[in-house]
């Protein structure tokens, strides 16, 4: 810290001269080190960022930058920063007060509290500058002078902390956090880790979070496990999430939609699946090689295929393969009515689109892929599960993460080459079919299936598929009807 080294002169005018005598104080928090020019006095702030003041013009300084001036001393006998530059005392956006408070604040040689204090290095950096703090980049200066800027964010902070210590502003914000409320799901002997909870305030640097709950999660017994995490910051605002925890008997399986899905373990990735297609009300049982024809393997199987949905839309029944059918296409991605929307035109959408409508409801897919990633049982897959990425698709059928992994059918670690290894693969596939956009025909039950993935692409999205000597992923119009299998979050 700087002492004050100030003096003052008499004057050389016939005409008597009343001097002053106030401390003042300049804050932010207190300010030390900082040269104050006060008629002929001039000295640097305290160790408390008092200085004296005997009436008048009083001016700063850091070095040879002039940082602000007042016409006189406020009635508080207090000097904030935002008085400098003649803005209200609540403000913390105004760019000079944040280029006076970051130069400051990076200058500070006390760390541990928000008083500034600017030793007499520091302050001598700044000796042959000459520029009022308006004409100075601080980038440049930083970079010349070889010192480091104080981040903007926490910057802010500063000024705000001090705003609420001195009550001209009031902190009323709680803290807030890094995730949100949220459920995860498992199996009994599948461990899952927790998730990594952060919080922040808008004043407060350091928050304090408390976890209260179910901390030590047994994952190898059923049961819902909450873990609650509460913020609170010094002005005693506090806010909560819950994280809970589901730890699922595989054999009961989960009920979503009134159907009941058991959860299958990947032998190849090790991820979690539902153990059949959405709507399916039971596993497929039978490859379809083991038919003669197609129409006999869907009269034997139809019970595994499940619904066809249009991508990126929730179940309001246009999934089921014989709902009804409409062309009026959609203006909103979340209330479509219950029919089959056809679509026979480019780009085959069931929502209204730029191209056809000069409406751009969702062209880009982004709305629908975040309503089907949702994992809080309001999108089509149960609570926890989510669309899969066409990445994890293949990750378990076509592109093994170690291609040379030994395949073994007891357990349906197989490769997927066709329809016949789609089912012996540990998802079971069955051969489908899927639902045309322009016709609303079911079409290749029997021959070909059809897995929609949550990536869009262009105008269209991307489905994973299979049949007699073929597999591989492709552009399907988002009007047509495919299959879905959901993998947990």
């Amino acid at each position: 810290m700087l002492s004050a080294c100030g003096s003052s002169g008499g004057s050389s005018s016939n005409k008597e001269t009343v001097n002053i005598d106030k401390t003042g104080i300049l804050i932010d928090n207190v300010v030390s080190g900082v040269k104050y020019v006060n008629k002929t006095t001039t000295g640097f702030t305290d160790s408390n960022g008092e200085f004296k003041y005997t009436g008048g013009k009083i001016e700063f300084f850091l070095g040879t930058i002039k940082l602000g001036e007042l016409d006189s001393l406020p009635s508080d006998n207090k000097v904030f920063i935002q008085d400098l530059v003649k803005v209200n005392r609540d403000n913390t956006s105004d760019v000079k007060l944040l280029k006076i408070a970051k130069l400051l604040q990076s200058l500070d040689s006390t760390l541990s509290t928000d008083e500034i204090d600017i030793s007499q290095e520091s302050f001598d950096k700044f000796k042959d500058i000459n520029k009022d703090i308006s004409d100075v980049d601080l980038l440049t200066l930083s970079s010349n002078l070889n010192f480091t800027l104080k981040d903007d964010a926490k910057v802010k902070k500063h000024l705000k902390r001090v705003l609420v210590h001195h009550n001209i502003i009031e902190d009323k914000t709680p803290p807030s956090f890094n995730l949100s409320n949220d459920t995860f799901t498992t199996t009994v002997g599948n461990p899952l880790t927790l998730k990594t909870v952060k919080a922040s305030d808008d004043i407060d640097e350091n928050v304090n979070v408390t976890i209260t709950g179910d901390t030590a999660i047994d994952f190898n017994t059923a049961g819902t496990y909450p873990v609650t995490y509460t913020a609170s910051d010094s002005a005693g605002n506090s806010s909560s999430i819950t994280h809970i925890y589901e730890v699922l008997d595989s054999s009961s399986g989960i009920t979503h939609k009134g159907i009941t899905y058991k959860i299958v373990t990947s032998p190849i990735t090790g991820r979690q699946w539902l153990d059949r297609n959405l709507g399916a009300t039971m596993v497929c049982s039978k490859s379809r090689e083991e038919f003669a024809d197609d129409d006999s393997y869907v009269a034997d199987q139809k019970a595994c295929f499940g619904d066809l949905y249009q991508w990126g839309r929730l179940a309001d029944g246009h999934e089921k393969r014989n709902s009804s059918t409409s062309t009026t296409r959609a203006t909103d991605i979340s209330s479509a009515g219950n029919s089959f929307i056809k679509n026979s035109s480019d780009p085959y959408d069931w929502v209204e689109n730029t191209t056809q409508d000069s409406n751009n409801v969702d062209d880009d897919g982004a709305k629908r892929k975040a309503l089907w990633g949702k994992t809080d049982g309001s999108s089509i897959c149960p609570k926890g599960f989510r669309v899969p990425t066409l990445k994890e698709l293949k990750e378990e059928t076509t592109n093994w993460e170690n291609p040379a992994m030994a395949e073994d059918e007891s357990i349906g670690k197989v490769k997927v080459t066709n329809r016949d290894t789609a089912f012996k693969n540990f998802l079971k596939f069955p051969v489908a079919g899927y639902r045309s956009s322009g016709s609303a025909s079911l079409i290749y039950q029997g021959d070909g299936g059809f897995v929609w993935s949550s990536l869009p692409n262009g105008l269209g999205s991307q489905d994973f598929g299979f049949g007699d000597g073929y597999v591989g992923d492709s552009l399907y119009g988002r009007a047509d009807g495919l299959s879905v299998r959901c993998i947990r979050k």
